[in-house]
């Protein structure tokens, strides 16, 4: 169940990153005339620039660091085959790491943009929460992850409609 947690906690965090990168220029270049009052410029234009990043990316990126240790802790209590199970885990995650990358670099971008690519991935993730839950009869997640799938679908189709929240002036699509 911890893992269905997991997965839905990804999905809903990158998801929230992904609207909240809609206003990245502006907090961009307040946070950097925040920074430019207490020195020079470089230093509080990469000051900026880092705050901004680490603070939108370390939910997402805390959930998706603890998504294996869940897995594991998961088939961890039958030890039946324990070896062989976390081999298969470790393989896996090897394997969607290598897949992933590529089918994001050379497909998902390239037909979608970056932001619409951002959010199927992060439908993904509620969606995986979502079968999880089914699988392990956890009510409460079926219900957090299917209003969160609703949330996303729907989120989705309003940025497909409306041509996108980022400025494609300022930011990479």
């Amino acid at each position: 169940v911890a893992l269905a947690w997991g997965q839905l906690y990804i999905g809903v965090t990158a998801i929230l990153v992904t609207v909240l990168m809609s206003e990245l220029p502006s907090h961009a270049v307040r946070l950097q005339n925040l920074f430019l009052g207490a020195g020079e410029e470089f230093v509080a234009r990469q000051g900026a620039s880092l705050t901004i990043a680490l603070t939108l990316m370390v939910m997402p990126a805390f959930g998706m660091g603890v998504a294996v240790p869940l897995a594991m802790s998961a088939v961890g209590a039958h030890r039946r085959d324990l070896a062989r199970k976390v081999g298969g885990i470790l393989a896996a995650n090897t394997l969607g790491s290598i897949f992933g990358a590529l089918v994001a670099g050379f497909a998902l971008i390239e037909l979608f943009g970056i932001e619409r690519s951002l959010l199927i991935l992060s439908l993904g993730n509620l969606a995986a929460a979502l079968w999880l839950a089914v699988v392990l009869r956890a009510r409460r997640v079926v219900w957090s992850s299917g209003l969160a799938v609703g949330i996303a679908v729907t989120t989705l189709v309003g940025v497909a409609l409306q041509g996108g929240l980022w400025n494609r002036k300022l930011l990479a699509i």
